[in-house]
């Protein structure tokens, strides 16, 4: 199970990625994609020690099932979230400061 979750999670991964930087690339403008995309990072990278603090602390807490199971469920709904937000219909949104 944990192997299949981690092939599952590198497939995704690899796609996110370059839907995001693919996203990034078209919206913001050519003269802002560098501070657009140092800011992503810093916002990204930057989770990851909140997110071990926060997740050493729950596992304290509530124990590691119980945390593994929170999490994989809060994961699971925010992908079902996203799937009906208007981020994944971008199709018609032409680069900033260019005409359609």
């Amino acid at each position: 199970m944990a192997l299949l979750g981690m092939f599952v999670h590198s497939i995704g991964m690899g796609v996110y990625n370059v839907h995001s930087m693919s996203t990034r690339q078209r919206l913001a403008p050519p003269e802002y994609l560098g501070r657009v995309t140092a800011s992503y990072r810093l916002l990204s990278h930057g989770a990851i020690p909140l997110g071990a603090i926060l997740g050493g602390l729950s596992m304290d807490l509530f124990g590691g099932v119980t945390t593994m199971v929170a999490i994989g469920t809060l994961v699971s709904l925010w992908a079902v979230v996203l799937l009906f937000t208007p981020f994944m219909r971008l199709d018609g949104i032409a680069p900033t400061g260019l005409s359609a």
